[in-house]
């Protein structure tokens, strides 16, 4: 037997581990915060807290070792403190503490306790915090919801009195205890009234085994184990009850539970059904006892296990809570374990008060005794699936509050509800449910059940033994495809209408409801996949109820109704006859009455007259359609349908008379029915509403529709759009309008939710100054006389309102007046009493109010606006007649005086600040006896922006006036103001005649200055008079012609916000467009003027002479671009000018996007059509266009102003092939529906646009050609005299040809023609270069434009039909225009070349603006001809549309670059030294007489041209020597010649060479060299100057010409010549080793020759190589300069000549060298001399003769040979010798002497 040893004293529980003085355990599993602390309470500790750095530190080192990943801290920002709260139904509460706590539950002090080592120190908001292990474990702040590993700190368990901790217990939380009293094994051995925790103990460790031991005697104790079944222990099975966690232990298990000595084999528990038990022995041994030993008194061991929360706090016991039932009743329980009262899940008190009342609780960990919790579900439970998108399915609905923390008990139930029309897939069920069960929820359907639609298959036809009937499915809708009996395809609530035929009805008697009598019956799919009602339809017959009328039958009344079958079917017919012949019933003629049965089943007569003779028998005509006949023997009466009348005017009834001849008057037809009129037009429309009213009809059935405003409605009803129709009044026989009156349109509609900016509606009429005003003065300043009252003038122009010119500043003290402007018989501006129909008058102003007009005590001066003289003066009892508006302090005042009344009108505070206002007056004689409103009664009226605000109806009352007696008083009347002096612009005085206005001061007749000047630093513009009273009534407003068109709101807006601006209006609605037309022309119109023609061409005159300044000034020269590749930098006024220009183009395009529907009314495009001449402003010719073009199309990558042409061409015509031409009604001017034909002009600044479309066939008619001037002129549906302001003359044809004409010829053709004045100055320049060559080109006239639409098909406006016109044709029936030059300079192709004229253009072609060239296209002349080209003009033909211009080629300034300095030193050094040694070279060959052979001589005359060449270079180096046209031509044609002699010379020497090494002939043709070498240039200028004499002389070198073609003649030539003398020294050179000629010295003579003239014509043939590129220029292309390669090898080429054609002639050195040493070189020169005399004899001729003679003098030489001589001349005689032996060889039959 084993003896019990000691453990430790610090021993840990199991799983923990000894750390200093603590015991923690890691754990690896990763939980979230919540489940962590739940875990360490289970083994009796809390989540570990590290309160400071050393605590931290061991945390980490702990870590590091046992858990190796990121780990908990025991620390959060989320800590719940559960309280009670009494007030509560459910007094338990939780809720998140203000506070941070640890995880023992102590509060985080900021201030006091450890940061934890966190970035945010102690101010951590976490709300958890873990320490992350790739991190080196530093602290992290995270979510709690994370899951992490942890470390559990154990901590000391409470133990009841009398028992002992026990630290190495496996379940940390346990206390033992040995009791006091013996007694038998029994599981009450160890019970306490004070708790449940108490139980018999069963050691499972080593410690708790020593315990026991320690403690006890000599016996044993009893064990908490008894035995069970199949020979198992097991806790006593009372004890357990609450949740016990010991497990059954089975006998061989026991085995195992030996801590100590051996066991017993007999002493293993048995099967048989004794007792049990365990006991503990003082030796260590667990012994099993049997039977009554199980009785013996023993003492028990205990253990008590303490119960803990979640969070690892210990629960107290007892404690107390009050349970509160249904009723309301409280009742006190004491809780000696864990309640589960009130939230279904075990809980504890945690803090109880003094009386042991629950003051805090928690959750306890689940081995805790426990009350059985109440079996609930919490969570919500799990539904069918919900739709996110809905479709087929949709979403069920249920009453249960899902998120509302609602608890359902067990078997309760949560139901789910489909809508009405749907069922739950899969179950063909309404309605499914979720049930509670054992703490979860179970349900009866799958969760991915959907609501879906109920379906029913097809409804039964008529049974075999009905009568057919027909059906009807929703309405005319056709049945569902597919529909059979067995799948169920018809959707929910479908009906079926079923039709019995007629006399039959439904036999319901088979439904299941009751369904009255009927031939219709509709059945509906329910909504349980059933047809209601159920049964199959069924139709039988119906009968009448009666029978017919019943006649004796005689022979002259009959009816063939059979009385034995008495049919009284639906629809039977039984026919009532008058047998006699011209017999009839006499209410209606016929001899025939019908009896029916109806479907009423009753008979449609009820009786049957008799018969009798009618007196016309034939019968009177028939009633008329919808009308009615009454039937009379002698007279019959008829009547039209209601609402219409007989065309001859009867009505209501005409007659027709039986006449004497027995026929009826008339015999057969009636006068046909035409609609009646409403008898007055139909009600009036309101201002701004439109009105369609077609045809202007008051016919019956006519529609009058009255449209509102954009985005307004009516007040009341909302409507948009209303109708009066000419209505039939059946009570009245009267027709009229319905409804009898309109409401206007008052309510705006919401915008601020869609975005849609709603631009203000612009009036149908006209509203401008110019086109309303009797005078009006745009510029105060321009204009009629325009005096001052200063002859110091400091008025300066300002910018005017929106959508005006410049405004006028006023200087202080100073006013304008302006006369000379009424007409001669106008008084009504000079006295507003002689205004027979009253007087108008507006200005406007910018006010600048000072502080002191809100000074109401202060007596305020006048402070005058305009005024013609008019005033009044109450003291003097005068009155001066005239008109005046001004300023009071914050009153506005008007006066008019007629000189017997005057009227005086105030207003306060109309105003704005610095605001443009517009002041407007009007007057008329007041009519005191009108019952009109006050406001149509006269009087004066005051207007500030078009609004009304003010009006004096009654005069002011007379001086002297007594009302009581009748006495009306009387002004004294001052005679108008009639002259002034003033002074002009330069401070002259003037005299100035009335009428006057005075502008910023006023004067009466009686003054003798100017007085009360307007307020200081305001603003005047647009002053306007109108010679009537402007009126105002329900449709029109003249009150508008106050403001000219102003548009508010929109004053300083910029080009940007209003671009921005346009994004969000609806310009697919015609009268916003037309708005932002409006808006868009008054934005930019307004800041510059349209030139004038003349002042266009003096622009396009000082850019162009500004663009040849640069171009002359330049130093490279002009290239063309190539896309993507032009490098371009603008200035920052250019950049400015394109930003600007850029936002217009925008601008303009967006106007011109809708296109509209196709077959519209003619009517409807008006409105459109107007904003092509507001979206025409960006190509108005205006400086600002015309610099703003110039710098976008700085960028090739832009299309520049050929884009908004196109814009508004392609708009025009397509909006145009929109209308529907046969449409029959008028709308003059524009549409003639007569003639089937619309036309429209839109004129505007600088732009002339008509367009038309009509029938080809009747275009045709009136001609072949059509002038545009007359033709639109004179032309009968809209003439229109704006083309007459043009000179150019365009005819265009009426037979258009296209290549499908069997398509397109018939069809409806639009034709668009425009002129634009300044298009020549704004249009791009690109050019196809393959018929307009030069690389800078200009527009010399307007851009006119012609674009042609086709269609569509009136029969079919949806079919597409591609018409293309056949250019091959239109070449027969061209577009003739006749173009008006800017430019009337002559062209240089029409001047003779020796004319030097200054213009810079080349030539004029006709050309169109072709858009398939390149990306954005270009001018191109294919498609033109140029007829003819004069100064002024130039005639096109073109058989194409698009855009036309002449374009005038411009003559490319001739000019070179500027080399760098070394060139230049290298250039003349090279020339010096060239000429330097020509000279000696000259010198040498000329005046040594060995030396006068052909070949020295032709290289002295290839030196002599060589320098003269040299010399005209350097003179044509001279600046400006080139630049007179008569020296350059003059130093070309030296040029020229020189240079081509030089190089023919040299060709000569090679060829004359080759001739000598390769045939042996040296033969004398030197003169024939000389003759052709200065001949044969002559040709070649000659050639040049005929083919290009105009450009001769023009290159700034003085060579030639400036064009390529110029200088090929040249070039090909020296090329060529070059090339063959090449190729001869190639040949020379190659054969000077086995000449023709065997003789030395001649060898040796030619080779040193031909080598050196060889390396010569070499470099002089790499020279012109050069200079080809150097002189052909290829501006296209990318290439380097070669002219310093050039200028150095022809600068030097001198020296060449000398090196290589002088000194290396053996010849040459030898006189050189004689020249230089005569003592020395006499022996060199002899040897020489000889050579060349025989070179020269050789020659002189070729013959044989001359061979004959060379060979004589060499025999004569060797017989004289002087042995004695030195070995040089003896090998002369050799090689004589031997020339001798090669004659002889060569003529064998010569005999000696001969030889």
């Amino acid at each position: 037997m084993k003896t019990l040893n000691h453990p430790s004293s610090n021993r840990c529980p199991s799983g923990y581990l000894p750390y200093q003085s603590k015991c923690i355990s890691g754990n690896t599993t990763r939980l979230d915060y919540d489940e962590a602390q739940e875990s360490c309470a289970i083994k009796g500790g809390i989540l570990l807290a590290p309160k400071n750095k050393v605590a931290l530190e061991t945390a980490k080192a702990f870590a590091k070792v046992y858990v190796k990943g990121d780990i908990w801290v025991g620390v959060t920002a989320e800590h719940v403190d559960r309280t009670v709260d009494r007030t509560q139904n459910i007094p338990l509460v939780e809720q998140i503490s203000p506070d941070r706590k640890w995880s023992d539950g102590t509060t985080f002090d900021s201030a006091a306790d450890f940061d934890l080592e966190l970035d945010s120190g102690a101010d951590w908001s976490g709300p958890c915090v873990y320490l992350k292990a790739s991190s080196d474990f530093s602290s992290r702040e995270v979510l709690c919801s994370k899951p992490y590993a942890f470390i559990c700190e154990w901590k000391d368990p409470p133990c009841p009195t009398g028992f002992t901790r026990q630290r190495g217990s496996k379940n940390g939380r346990m206390c033992l205890k040995l009791s006091g009293g013996d007694g038998p094994n029994s599981k009450e051995m160890c019970a306490s009234s004070d708790d449940l925790f108490r139980r018999p103990a069963f050691p499972t460790t080593h410690e708790e085994a020593l315990f026991f031991k320690d403690n006890m005697g000599t016996g044993s104790v009893w064990l908490g184990m008894e035995q069970g079944p199949m020979s198992n222990w097991q806790v006593a099975s009372d004890v357990q009850k609450y949740n016990d966690p010991y497990p059954v232990v089975s006998n061989e298990s026991l085995i195992d539970l030996r801590r100590f000595g051996s066991w017993q084999e007999n002493l293993v528990g048995t099967n048989d059904a004794s007792k049990g038990c365990l006991s503990f022995a003082n030796n260590g041994i667990i012994q099993p006892e049997f039977g009554a030993t199980c009785d013996e008194a023993r003492p028990p061991a205990c253990e008590y296990r303490s119960c803990l929360t979640k969070r690892g706090l210990s629960c107290v016991f007892p404690f107390k809570y009050f349970n509160v039932t249904e009723d309301g009743t409280k009742s006190e329980i004491t809780y000696h374990y864990c309640a589960s009262l009130d939230i279904f899940s075990p809980w504890c008190a945690t803090v109880v008060s003094a009386t042991g009342e629950v003051i805090e609780w928690d959750e306890c960990v689940s081995d805790c005794p426990q009350e059985p919790p109440e079996v609930v579900c919490e969570m919500d439970p799990p539904t069918p699936t919900i739709v996110s998108v809905l479709g087929v399915t949709t979403n069920f609905s249920t009453t249960h509050e899902f998120g509302a923390d609602t608890v359902v008990s067990e078997l309760d139930f949560v139901e789910y509800h489909c809508p009405e029309g749907y069922y739950f897939n899969g179950t063909n069920r309404l309605t499914v449910r979720a049930f509670c069960k054992n703490w979860q929820w179970e349900v009866d359907f799958d969760p991915e059940t959907v609501c879906i639609p109920v379906l029913c298959t097809c409804p039964q036809w008529f049974p075999p033994n009905s009568k057919l009937g027909t059906y009807n499915w929703n309405n005319g809708l056709p049945p569902p495809t597919g529909c059979n009996q067995t799948e169920p395809n018809v959707k929910h609530l479908t009906e079926v209408t079923y039709n019995c035929p007629d006399g039959f009805m439904f036999n319901t008697s088979e439904s299941d409801v009751a369904i009255p009598e009927s031939a219709t019956l509709t059945f509906t799919c329910s909504k349980f996949a059933n047809w209601s009602p159920l049964f199959q339809p069924h139709c039988i017959p119906r009968n009448c109820v009666n029978d017919p009328p019943l006649i004796n039958r005689t022979a002259r009344d009959w009816m063939d109704w059979d009385l034995n079958i008495r049919n009284r079917s639906y629809t039977h017919s039984i026919n009532y006859t008058c047998p006699l012949k011209n017999w009839g019933y006499p209410s209606s003629g016929e001899n025939l009455m019908v009896a029916t049965c109806q479907e009423n089943l009753r008979w449609n007569l009820t009786s049957v007259e008799k018969c009798v003779a009618l007196p016309c028998p034939s019968g009177p005509p028939s009633a008329p359609i919808g009308g009615r006949r009454w039937y009379g023997l002698q007279q019959t009466k008829y009547s039209c349908p209601p609402g219409y009348k007989f065309v001859d005017g009867s009505y209501p009834f005409f007659h027709a008379n039986c006449s004497a001849a027995k026929q009826w008057q008339p015999p057969n037809f009636l006068p046909q029915c035409v609609p009646r009129q409403c008898s007055n037009n139909p009600p009036l429309h309101f201002l701004g509403q439109d009105l369609d009213w077609s045809f202007r009809s008051k016919t019956l059935g006519t529609k009058v529709t009255y449209t509102c405003p954009f985005f307004k409605v009516t007040q009341q009803a909302g409507l948009s759009v209303q109708h009066s129709q000419c209505m039939y009044d059946k009570d009245t026989d009267e027709l009229h309008w319905y409804p009898p009156t309109i409401q206007d349109c008052t309510r705006s509609l919401p915008t601020s939710n869609n975005g849609i900016i709603v631009l203000p509606a612009i009036p149908n009429y006209d509203v401008g100054y110019d086109q309303t005003t009797k005078y009006h003065f745009p510029l105060l300043t321009e204009r009629n006389t325009t005096g001052y009252t200063s002859n110091n003038v400091t008025t300066k122009n300002a910018v005017g309102p929106f959508g005006f010119e410049e405004a006028i500043h006023i200087g202080n003290k100073q006013c304008v007046v302006k006369s000379n402007y009424a007409l001669d018989q106008d008084q009504c501006v000079r006295n507003p009493g002689k205004c027979l129909n009253g007087f108008s008058l507006s200005i406007w102003e910018k006010v600048l109010y000072g502080d002191e007009v809100f000074n109401v005590k202060m007596i305020h001066q006048k402070k005058y606006i305009l005024s013609t003289g008019g005033d009044f003066n109450t003291g003097t009892k005068k009155t001066y007649p005239g008109m005046a508006i001004y300023h009071e302090g914050i009153d506005l005042i008007a006066v008019v005086s007629t000189g017997v009344d005057v009227w005086y009108l105030k207003v306060t505070g109309q105003l704005v600040n610095e605001t443009w206002s517009n002041i407007g007056i009007r007057w008329s004689a007041a009519n005191f006896s009108s019952n009109e409103p006050f406001h149509l009664r006269g009087g004066l009226e005051m207007f500030v922006n078009a609004k009304r605000v003010g009006q004096a109806l009654h005069p002011m009352t007379r001086p002297g006036a007594d009302m009581t007696l009748g006495n009306l008083g009387k002004w004294t009347i001052a005679p108008a103001l009639e002259s002034l002096t003033t002074f002009d612009n330069t401070g002259d005085s003037m005299a100035q005649k009335g009428p006057f206005f005075m502008v910023g001061c006023h004067r009466n007749s009686e003054d003798d200055t100017f007085r009360d000047f307007g307020m200081a630093g305001s603003v005047y513009d647009e002053l306007a008079f109108w010679g009537r009273k402007l009126i105002t009534n329900q449709t029109f407003d003249e009150a508008l012609y106050f403001t000219g068109g102003f548009v508010p709101d929109y004053d300083g807006i910029s080009d940007e916000e209003w671009l921005s601006i346009l994004d969000h209006v609806r310009l697919d609605v015609p009268e916003q467009l037309e708005a932002a037309g409006e808006i868009t022309y008054r934005l930019y119109g307004s800041r510059s003027k349209e030139m004038s023609y003349d002042q266009l061409l003096n622009f396009i005159k000082d850019n162009e002479e500004e663009k040849m300044d640069a171009l002359r000034n330049t130093t490279n020269a002009t290239t063309s671009f190539q896309y993507g590749k032009t490098e371009f930098v603008r200035n920052p006024a250019e950049q400015i000018s394109y930003e600007r220009q850029r936002l217009a183009s925008m601008t303009a395009e967006k106007l011109l996007l809708s296109r509209g529907e196709p077959f519209v009314r003619p009517k409807d495009l008006l409105g459109v059509f107007k904003v092509v001449g507001s979206a025409s402003f960006p190509i108005i010719p205006t400086r600002e266009n015309v610099e703003g073009w110039k710098s976008v199309q700085m960028d090739p990558s832009e299309e520049g102003a050929s884009k908004v042409v196109k814009e508004i061409m392609e708009y025009t015509r397509d909006l145009l092939r929109t209308a529907n031409i046969n449409y029959a009604e008028d709308f003059p001017p524009m549409f003639s529906a007569a003639r089937d034909e619309m036309v429209i002009h839109a004129q505007s600044d600088g732009i002339m646009l008509s367009a038309m479309k009509f029938d080809p066939n009747q275009f045709q008619r009136t001609g072949t050609f059509h002038e545009t001037h007359s033709f639109y002129a004179n032309h009968p549906t809209n003439p229109h005299q704006g083309w007459e302001k043009y000179p150019d003359q365009i005819e265009f044809p009426t037979r258009f040809h296209f290549k499908n004409s069997s398509r397109c010829a018939h069809l409806p053709i639009t034709f668009v023609q425009a002129i634009f004045d300044g298009y020549g100055a704004m249009a791009p320049l690109r050019r196809n270069p393959a018929n307009i060559y030069s690389k800078q080109i200009k527009l010399d006239s307007k851009g006119v434009s012609m674009a042609l639409g086709v269609g569509p098909d009136p029969q079919d406006v949806t079919k597409v039909i591609d018409c293309q016109i056949d250019t091959d044709q239109m070449k027969y029936n061209p577009i003739k225009i006749k173009f008006v030059h800017y430019d009337t300079k002559t062209s240089q192709r029409k001047l003779l070349w020796t004319q030097d004229l200054d213009s810079n253009i080349e030539q004029r072609k006709c050309a169109y603006f072709n858009p398939n060239f390149g990306p954005f296209g270009g001018w191109d002349a294919s498609g033109c001809t140029t007829v003819i080209t004069e100064q002024t003009s130039t005639m096109c033909e073109c058989s194409t549309f698009g855009t036309f211009a002449v374009v005038a080629e411009i003559v490319e300034h001739p000019s070179v670059p500027d080399h760098e300095v070394w060139v230049k030193v290298i250039k003349y050094c090279g020339f010096f030294f060239s000429i330097v040694c020509l000279v000696p070279l000259m010198v040498v060959i000329g005046l040594s007489p060995l030396l006068h052979d052909m070949f020295h001589l032709l290289r002295f005359h290839s030196a002599l041209n060589c320098f003269i060449s040299f010399v005209v270079m350097l003179i044509a180096q001279l600046d400006s020597i080139c630049e007179e046209r008569t020296t350059n031509i003059l130093l070309s044609g030296l040029q020229q010649y020189f240079f081509m002699t030089t190089t023919l010379f040299l060709a000569f020497e090679a060829f004359a060479t080759f001739r000598a090494t390769t045939m042996g002939i040296i033969g004398g043709y030197t003169s024939t060299y000389v003759f052709f070498s200065y001949g044969l240039p002559f040709i070649n200028i000659g050639l040049t100057m005929f083919l290009y004499g105009d450009d001769y002389g023009k290159d700034p070198r003085c060579f030639i010409g400036w064009e390529n073609s110029t200088k090929f003649v040249f070039f090909y030539q020296i090329l060529l010549v070059v090339s063959v003398a090449l190729v001869l020294c190639a040949i020379v050179v190659i054969n000077l080793t086995t000449p023709q000629t065997r003789r030395e010295s001649i060898i040796d003579q030619l080779a040193s020759q031909g080598r050196g003239m060889a390396i010569a014509v070499f470099i002089w043939t790499i020279t012109w190589f050069f200079g080809y590129p150097t002189y052909i220029r290829y501006p296209d292309h990318e290439l380097p300069d070669f002219y310093p390669i050039f200028i150095m090898l022809f600068s030097w080429f001198g020296v060449v000549m000398f090196i290589f054609m002088g000194l290396m002639s053996t010849r040459f050195r030898a006189v050189v060298w004689k020249f230089v040493w005569p003592q020395q070189g006499w022996k060199y020169a002899a040897k020489n001399e000889e050579t060349e005399t025989e070179l020269s004899e050789m020659s002189k001729s070729p013959s044989m003769a001359a061979l004959s003679d060379l060979e004589e003098e060499g025999e004569e030489e060797l017989q004289g040979v002087d042995l004695e001589k030195g070995p040089e001349e003896q090998e002369d005689k050799d090689d004589r010798k031997t020339d001798l032996d090669e004659i002889s060889e060569a003529n064998p039959d010569l005999e000696d002497g001969e030889v």
